[in-house]
């Protein structure tokens, strides 16, 4: 692991070096609670001290709409994966997390994900340690935590006037490698402010831990999950803002004499999501959607990936028109 130093009144030069290799540039940008990563023109518009985005950055990886074909001659022409090199900064360690996830079910399986593999290989992800909390994040009883470096290249430390730098992959250390001039040695009092920081905020994120998955399974045929259920709208937010959602459904759309195929973003609260062609719905209700959609992430995804497919990063929480809490829909079925 490497350790470097960056002043904050450096990263304009930093930004400079990156657009002289050609890198794509992205951070949080925004006000209030409109933050969002963008792509940064004035290094001086990114914010630290934000709790987390509106959209997850998972959006760089697999977009909610992404045209893997061109229909010609009544043919399909599969589109290139290819994506410019890029570098995500400032990602909470639970977004960051959320990458290893993506991982396991895009990557890992029998058929790769080409277009998500692309996309990966050419970004850098730096994370961004956070120095707090809300009242809505549950990282830590997902096995993540505040500081936590699973999924980042470079895990960074606001540390005020400067942001002290740790590689944890091959891909952190090109970065440093190849900016290098934009980057100092790191003192002891860095060093030390880095591990108090990080202490301090482990604190505050210890939480009460959740159901594991034997109780989850147990709890299948519970009433108690029509309860918990009865009040979804199957609006969807909650998957179109969560890190590890990854379902998609296939359109073919023509226009102007040009077709083309795309993958977009689905989820399993849509009530069409199993519909069949014969009109048969093996899920015809808010309960039994909202049960898949609870075992898949905690129950299912660790059976199949080790680890569930949540981070606790407390979007689908803060999103929920009708103030839907995961936690308590966990808490509420295995009673």
């Amino acid at each position: 692991m490497t350790c470097k130093l960056i002043r904050k009144q450096d990263l304009p030069a930093f930004l400079k070096s990156l657009q002289s290799a050609h890198v794509e540039f992205f951070a949080p940008l925004g006000k209030n609670d409109e933050i969002d990563f963008s792509r940064v023109e004035k290094a001086d518009d990114i914010v630290f001290d934000h709790r987390n985005t509106v959209l997850p950055p998972k959006r760089f990886l697999r977009p909610a709409c992404q045209e893997t074909g061109v229909i010609e001659k009544d043919e399909l022409v599969e589109a290139e994966a290819d994506f410019p090199a890029t570098v995500i900064f400032g990602v909470r360690p639970c977004d960051a997390a959320s990458f290893t996830r993506l991982d396991k079910v895009l990557l890992e399986g029998e058929y790769a994900d080409e277009f998500y593999k692309a996309r990966r290989d050419a970004t850098t992800v730096v994370a961004l340690a956070c120095d707090s909390v809300g009242e809505n994040c549950f990282c830590t009883a997902l096995g993540s935590g505040p500081a936590s470096s699973a999924g980042a290249d470079v895990l960074a430390f606001d540390l005020g006037k400067n942001l002290l730098l740790e590689t944890h992959s091959p891909k952190g250390e090109a970065l440093l490698s190849e900016h290098a001039s934009c980057f100092a040695e790191p003192g002891k009092g860095d060093l030390s402010d880095r591990e108090k920081r990080g202490a301090d905020a482990a604190k505050v994120a210890a939480g009460a831990a959740l159901p594991g998955k034997e109780k989850l399974l147990a709890a299948f045929h519970s009433p108690a999950w029509e309860r918990v259920s009865e009040t979804c709208l199957g609006c969807n937010v909650c998957a179109y803002v969560c890190p590890t959602c990854h379902c998609f459904a296939l359109a073919d759309e023509k226009r102007g004499g040009r077709g083309r195929r795309l993958r977009v973003e689905d989820s399993c609260l849509n009530r069409n999501f199993t519909a069949e062609a014969s009109g048969h719905n093996p899920r015809p209700t808010a309960r039994e959607r909202m049960r898949q959609r609870i075992m898949h992430k905690f129950a299912y995804a660790e059976d199949l990936y080790g680890e569930p497919l949540c981070v606790g990063c407390g979007r689908c929480i803060e999103n929920c028109p009708v103030k839907i809490d995961i936690r308590e829909t966990l808490s509420g079925v295995c009673q």
